[in-house]
């Protein structure tokens, strides 16, 4: 019940309930002035890309899913 959304240009993730699309969290993966972009789910982690550098930022996830504090 999770939607992960790459806040682009803020370096930020979020993180929506898909039932009433309440954002739960908020996740900051970069400072630097880049690009945060596509977010894939994979298992225990959410992977996202960056337009502006050569890097791949992990959120990784708790048992069964769970967001990270």
């Amino acid at each position: 019940g999770y939607l992960y959304a790459a806040g682009g240009p803020t370096g930020m993730a979020h993180v929506f309930d898909t039932a009433d699309g309440t954002l739960l969290q908020t996740y900051t993966l970069n400072t630097e002035g880049r690009f945060v972009n596509d977010a894939i789910v994979s298992g225990d982690a959410v992977y996202f890309t960056d337009s502006n550098a050569e890097v791949i930022y992990t959120l990784a996830l708790g048992e069964e899913g769970a967001l990270p504090e």
